[in-house]
């Protein structure tokens, strides 16, 4: 679930459908809420082979969002003008 410079940024696999209704595209930066209070942030990578209204969460992005497998997480689209794999 990691690319980017040594890995650091995490990508979100979502379905063509669901990043549609969500209004979300290749590079938008995200915020995860689960029932934890802190958020974790991925880049979406839209791909129509991803199940439909499902996020692959690994164990260390289900600690931190407090949820368990087949739970519940909000997305919230996040305004950047950095896109993954670039530098300011």
């Amino acid at each position: 679930p990691y690319t980017g410079i040594r890995g650091r940024q995490r990508r979100l696999r979502l379905s063509g459908d669901a990043a549609a209704r969500l209004d979300l595209s290749d590079g938008d930066l995200v915020e995860m809420i689960g029932s934890h209070a802190a958020p974790l942030r991925a880049w979406v990578l839209v791909d129509d082979d991803a199940p439909a209204d499902t996020v692959g969460l690994d164990g260390f992005a289900r600690r931190v969002l407090g949820v368990e497998i087949g739970g519940d997480v909000t997305l919230r689209k996040l305004i950047t003008i950095v896109r993954p794999g670039e530098r300011p």
